[in-house]
């Protein structure tokens, strides 16, 4: 095939043979795609307990990555930096909360 010296017709060739082969290929798990239903579907736990517990674990492993940093910990910013990370994210928590909550309108299906 040609496709690197800019012939158009290797590319469409390229284009149907991956139709043709790769999208044949695919097939559809037993749930949906999120991590945390795959995880309960193998593990047998409950998916809402799984999205809480990953949810936790992702922003604690965040939290330790960031506090392991020397310059974030160095003495008289800790607090500084502390501040502005918290302070950023009940900012987004209280944007998400007005954009759900306040914001939410209850629309008829026929005029979206």
């Amino acid at each position: 095939m040609r496709q690197g010296a800019g012939n158009l017709k290797s590319l469409i060739v390229f284009g149907v043979f991956r139709v043709a082969a790769l999208d044949s290929v695919a097939f559809t798990l037993p749930a949906n795609q999120d991590l945390p239903s795959l995880i309960a579907l193998g593990a047998g736990i409950g998916k809402t307990a799984l999205q809480a517990g990953l949810g936790v674990a992702c922003g604690l492993v965040c939290m330790g990555w960031a506090l392991s940093s020397r310059e974030f910990r160095e003495p008289g910013e800790l607090g500084n930096n502390l501040l502005g990370g918290v302070s950023v994210g009940l900012i987004i928590v209280a944007v998400w909360w007005v954009s759900g909550h306040l914001g939410y309108v209850a629309e008829d299906p026929e005029t979206l």
